[in-house]
């Protein structure tokens, strides 16, 4: 065979089986369309707009599918709350048309008042006192969609006759008293006794209002103020300590020194009833501190000691005497005071570490005090805590972001654990360094150890210290730490009513000491050990 008949014929084979393969290809069976769904209205809402006790009162606003090519029509299903959990496409699809309402699509926002012999799903006339949920079925158009949609449940609504007011119960017999020593709203406790009948009310709201201005406080004030502390009915007496954050009733701060009255609002339930009630106020009271003085004792470098008689809380006082050479520090002998708990420094309750430098601390040190004091507890940066395994039952595990704060209470002292930016200074990149700053709530005051805090507005600004009224703020001031910038900074942001420096480079305390004082005038110094301020 010549190469001119090979050739031909290798041809004709291919060209046989590219035929061949086309021909498969034109007999495959085309790929069936997905069903398509029409879609979900958005938005749906309810509302009683009528009291003729039937479906004219109820009135059911929806936006339209996304795209209503899909959408033949729209249904309206009333559905007793009850059975809304159960309620889903298949039931939906079942009920007869006598049972909803139906409307055709117009592109825009729909609102429909139900006409007056409108039915829920189960046939029944819709009428007061039944509690509601609409749905929405979008109907398939049967061309661009082949699945009908359903919504989820609307909100629950019950229709009531508001032409004749039905008041709820009222609380009975309010008092409120002075138990704290904060000098905010979390020394208020308030009592009252259950409504005679709470199922015609849905929550309870209780005011602060001064005395001053309450012959002129009426449940219209009650109902537009947006300063109240609300709670669920329970079916008894309630006793409640009220939020640190809550202001009076025209949103005032709530201080002592001013008598004020405790009002509690029972808001309607809208189906037993239909207006809100005001209760009679307590009896006056007055918040004052009572408080012991708060001592702090200045051990070391930046170490302190806090005590109101009752409590007591060391921050960064467990160090060893050869770890704070170049810094204000006493005798090893003094310092074994502290770590073998010795007088002042007995039954501490809390030790607070800021950050994982020795300077700060010594592990042993520490490991030696909570072996001596089962009962003292450890809180810290993960990093600290890393060395400190056997303390399990003592130690606080907080999982916490950096500029987050979280609020602890540990055998009745309150913490605000601060996650904040350490300083580079020294020529040293400390960005890796976990420091923790501290508000310790004492005697009805806040006492605000930073660590080694970076001073900026950026760092500061996302802490919301102001609203604290920190009482002394205790500041770390070596090297560049004091100047204009810093000092702005602290005072926009924490803007503290004593300042307190320590943490000084003995090289430089003279120069650092003349700078704090031109630049922070009426700061205290703690430069000698074991030297005390009482707050």
């Amino acid at each position: 065979m010549n190469l001119f008949r090979i050739t031909r014929l290798f041809f004709g084979i291919l060209l046989g089986a590219l035929l061949t393969v086309g021909a498969c290809n034109e007999d495959d069976e085309p790929t069936p369309a997905q069903p398509r769904e029409a879609g979900t209205v958005s938005a749906l809402s309810v509302a009683d707009v009528g009291d003729a006790g039937n479906g004219s009162d109820l009135q059911v606003t929806f936006n339209p599918a996304a795209d209503e090519s899909r959408v033949a029509a729209y249904r309206i299903l009333v559905v007793k709350s009850v059975a809304a959990p159960a309620f889903d496409l298949h039931a939906a699809e079942a009920v007869p048309p006598e049972n909803y309402t139906e409307l055709s699509p117009t592109g825009a926002p729909q609102t429909r008042t139900l006409a007056p012999d409108a039915r829920d799903t189960d046939g029944d006339p819709i009428a007061n006192g039944v509690p509601l949920r609409v749905f929405v079925l979008s109907l398939a158009d049967g061309i661009n969609a082949t699945e009908n949609s359903l919504t989820g449940p609307s909100s629950a609504v019950t229709l009531v006759d508001n032409s004749t007011p039905i008041p709820a119960a009222t609380a009975r017999n309010v008092s409120a008293q002075d138990v704290g020593d904060q000098g905010n709203a979390s020394d208020i406790e308030v009592r009252f006794d259950a409504a005679t009948d709470e199922s015609t009310l849905s929550a309870y709201r209780i005011l602060i209002v001064p005395e001053a201005a309450a012959s002129d406080f009426t449940l219209a004030a009650a109902e537009q103020s947006t300063h109240a502390f609300e709670v669920a009915p329970t079916g008894t007496t309630q006793t409640l300590r009220l939020p640190d954050t809550l202001s009076t009733a025209e949103g005032q701060p709530i201080a002592e020194g001013t008598s004020y009255l405790a009002f509690v609002l029972s808001i309607a339930d809208g189906a037993q009833a239909n207006q809100n009630a005001l209760s009679e106020p307590s009896p006056p009271f007055t918040l004052e501190n009572t408080a012991a003085p708060v001592q702090v004792t200045y051990i070391c470098n930046d170490g302190i000691l806090l005590s109101d008689g009752e409590h007591k809380v060391l921050i960064d006082g467990l160090v060893r005497w050869a770890e704070l050479d170049g810094w204000v520090r006493p005798s090893a002998a003094q310092l074994m005071e502290v770590e073998n708990g010795q007088g002042t420094f007995a039954d501490i309750d809390l030790i607070l570490i800021t950050h994982n430098h020795p300077d700060h601390y010594n592990t042993a040190a520490v490991s030696n005090y909570l072996s001596n004091h089962p009962q003292t507890r450890l809180l810290a940066p993960p990093q600290v805590l890393a060395n400190f395994a056997g303390f399990d039952s003592q130690i606080i595990d907080l999982s916490i972001q950096q500029f987050d704060r979280e609020r602890l209470s540990v055998g009745g002292i309150d913490i605000d654990v601060l996650f904040i930016k350490h300083f580079n200074v020294l020529g040293f990149n400390f960005c890796n360094v976990e420091n923790f700053g501290y508000v310790v709530h004492l005697g009805g005051k806040r006492f605000l150890h930073f660590g080694d805090v970076d001073l900026s507005h950026s760092n500061l600004d996302q802490l919301n210290l102001l609203p604290d009224d920190i009482t002394a703020a205790f500041l770390p001031t070596f090297a560049d730490l004091v100047n204009d910038e810093n000092r702005d900074a602290l005072l926009n942001h924490v803007a503290p009513e004593t300042i307190v420096t320590m943490h000084f480079l003995l090289s430089q305390i003279n120069d650092t000491q003349n700078q704090v004082s031109t630049t922070y005038p009426g700061a205290l110094f703690f430069d000698t050990p074991f030297q005390t301020l009482e707050f």
